[in-house]
């Protein structure tokens, strides 16, 4: 079994103003902003490039802000939605929000080896799914408790190299108990939300890192170059694992939510399409668009945005599908021991002891 390395922090690096949810952090990697005792789903937040380029301490919540106020969504509006106007069984969901070094620029005196993408999936692999920590994330490590992945522009790519690297690991260990808990991740793997998330590469955001010193840029940003080959194999290895078999049912859905506006940020963007439709559209099952620019799309006005709301309605119908197929093999085995006791009753009404014979009924 292979012991994974740990050689450097490739998490940001944290300010007071993280302290509105350092009591959520379990590790370097995943804050649990939402624990349940007994979750119908586990849902995912990856946050992607943050606003300030040279700042990413907050973006695994900011990110995810509902417009206008400094209110995680996941936590404040989406719980609310699955339930409402509920009559059957509930929905309660776990909600963890990774956080990483996304920032574009990066300091000369901190360097950019902690933004290697197979080293930063490693880590994310341990501290998301492996620790053995008793603040552990453990995710995907429940029976029958779907796994929703959610991701937005570099965090959506972070999520298929997350993907790729864990179907790698499970070639490569040997049986144990991070083999298993790997295995059981991508079994309860079941939807991946792409939040505008170029997979072909974006113009607006490979313009932006030729603007970078070279010294200073994080290599992430290679995989956002318009037809890069790094992101092709990505995109390729991506598709050949999610389809083994082009005809078969894929092991997960895809959901792409894009930006309909053209995105203007001061020094950064200025009217920019910064994901195209075609390059959102990759490998993709459904595709949505949203009224909003490319870091809005992240952010519901209300509670029946559609930046919100398909990622509910794609909850409720995951947890619904699997108490439909637990209804059922309860009520198959149910008819089987019918079936069986009515088997036992016959044969012992047919049975006659030896010496006594049985007489006409008075």
């Amino acid at each position: 079994m292979r012991a994974f390395r740990h050689f450097w922090s490739s998490s940001p690096p944290r300010t007071s103003s993280d302290n509105k949810y350092e009591e959520e952090r379990l590790n370097d990697h995943v804050y649990e902003i939402q624990a349940v005792e007994s979750p119908h789903a586990e849902v995912v937040f990856f946050h992607g490039l943050p606003m300030d380029l040279s700042d990413a301490s907050n973006a695994f919540w900011k990110t995810w802000t509902q417009w206008g106020t400094d209110k995680f969504w996941p936590k404040t509006m989406l719980p609310v939605y699955l339930n409402e106007g509920n009559q059957g069984p509930g929905f309660d969901i776990r909600v963890l929000a990774v956080t990483y070094d996304s920032r574009s620029n990066i300091p000369s005196d901190i360097g950019v080896a902690g933004t290697n993408d197979y080293l930063l999936s490693e880590n994310l692999v341990k501290n998301l799914i492996l620790n053995p920590k008793a603040r552990v994330a453990g995710v995907g490590q429940g029976y029958d408790v779907p796994v929703i992945l959610v991701g937005h522009d570099l965090g959506g790519i972070l999520i298929k190299q997350l993907i790729l690297y864990v179907e790698n690991e499970l070639h490569a260990l040997d049986e144990g108990e991070e083999k298993e808990k790997l295995t059981k991740f991508l079994t309860n793997l079941t939807s991946v939300f792409f939040y505008s998330t170029p997979h072909n590469g974006s113009a607006a955001i490979e313009k932006l890192m030729n603007k970078i010193p070279a010294d200073n840029r994080s290599p992430l940003l290679t995989f956002m170059t318009v037809l890069g080959k790094e992101m092709a194999r990505v995109n390729a290895r991506f598709t050949e694992y999610r389809r083994p078999m082009l005809n078969e049912r894929p092991r997960f859905k895809t959901f792409a939510i894009n930006a309909a506006f053209r995105t203007t940020l001061d020094g950064i963007f200025d009217k920019e399409e910064v994901c195209p439709e075609g390059t959102a559209r990759l490998d993709i099952d459904q595709y949505y668009t949203v009224q909003a620019n490319h870091y809005q799309v992240c952010q519901p006005k209300a509670m029946h945005s559609n930046s919100m709301t398909n990622l509910g309605t794609n909850i409720i119908e995951v947890v619904n599908e699997i108490r439909s197929r637990v209804a059922a093999e309860q009520e198959l085995e149910r008819l089987e021991r019918l079936r069986a006791f009515g088997k036992e009753l016959a044969e012992s009404n047919n049975h006659t002891e030896p010496g006594r014979e049985t007489g006409p009924l008075r």
